[in-house]
């Protein structure tokens, strides 16, 4: 199940429970959401079909997957084996006690359980980023990749042809996604899909451009995302023409779109990024112990005497 550059084949049983349970739902969740709104106006526009033909399809292929993805785990009973493996290379180890090549690897599977329960509460955010930040309604990205330029014109050292640089590929940006965006289409992907980012998040770990659409809107992204898209440059390419013809940090820096993206953004990279992965090194020194979520496999492999397989598809 997959595509080629990277796999999960030695993901632990917790992380297979966690994909068939948290994350894999989720993303069917969202997809589902995101694919209606787009089939929508694709059958009541031909223009609006021809747009986003290849956006749906592309959207749907790894909808697919993921339903695929939870069936086949569940059919092929995929935790329950990996559980058992688990359950008898302690066994094994246990049996072995006093052998240093052994016991090395004997806190394996508590540690990687331990790393899944710490990032546990942080999953759902990390999930969200990924499907609706970076693949819901397309103006948030389109305003995260203005954040280069944004660190030019803030910065006094830079030189007039920094500034060039930085737009020259900005306008080539701008100009190859209005030729397939629906303005209209679009707002109503903000409004559902950040009403469901809003409802999934835990509200701890709400950014505050979320708490202000709570206070100011009553949560009602409908009428915060019809504000957001009549006053940001990103929502049109007349003004985000104009913008790049006469570029301003003050410019960016008061727009709704781009006060929305940088708030989401960084709250999420500043404070839950590096809870949100298994396994991932922090200021624990044993955690550092356990980088890869392969260690198990690579003893449990020993154990039985076969051999790793290179990694060559997502699978599981």
């Amino acid at each position: 199940m997959g595509y080629p550059g990277r796999t999960e084949r030695y993901l632990s049983s917790w992380g297979v429970q966690q994909a068939i349970n948290v994350t894999s739902p989720a993303v069917v969740k969202i997809r589902d959401k995101k694919l209606a709104i787009i089939k929508h106006d694709m059958e009541a526009d031909a223009a609006i079909r021809i747009k986003y033909a290849t956006k749906y399809a592309t959207s749907s292929n790894y909808w697919k997957y993921f339903i695929g993805q939870i069936k086949g785990l569940k059919h092929q009973k995929v935790y329950e084996r990996k559980k058992q493996s688990e359950t008898d290379f302690t066994v094994w180890v246990n049996a072995n006690a006093t052998k240093t090549a052994i016991t090395r690897y004997g806190a394996a599977l508590s540690d990687i359980e331990a790393s899944y329960a710490d990032a546990q509460p942080f999953i759902l955010h990390r999930t969200y980023m990924n499907e609706v930040f970076f693949q819901g309604p397309e103006i948030v990205y389109l305003a995260y990749q203005f954040r280069g330029l944004n660190d030019v014109l803030k910065n006094k050292d830079s030189k007039p042809e920094d500034i060039s640089k930085a737009v020259g590929k900005l306008k080539g940006v701008v100009e190859e996604f209005f030729k397939d965006y629906n303005v209209a289409t679009d707002k109503k992907l903000f409004a559902a899909l950040m009403d469901m980012f809003y409802k999934a998040v835990p509200k701890e770990q709400h950014a505050e451009v979320l708490k202000t659409v709570e206070k100011k809107y009553d949560g009602d992204f409908d009428k915060y995302g019809a504000w957001l898209y009549e006053k940001s440059i990103f929502a049109s390419q007349e003004k985000l023409n104009a913008f790049l013809a006469a570029p301003k940090a003050k410019t960016l820096g008061k727009d709704p779109g781009f006060i929305f993206m940088s708030s989401i953004y960084n709250n999420y990279l500043d404070n839950y990024a590096p809870k949100a992965l298994p396994g991932r090194p922090d200021e624990n020194a044993k955690r550092q112990k356990i980088l890869s979520r392969c260690q198990f496999y690579v003893a449990l492999n020993l154990w039985a005497g076969a051999g790793l397989y290179s990694c060559r598809c997502r699978t599981l």
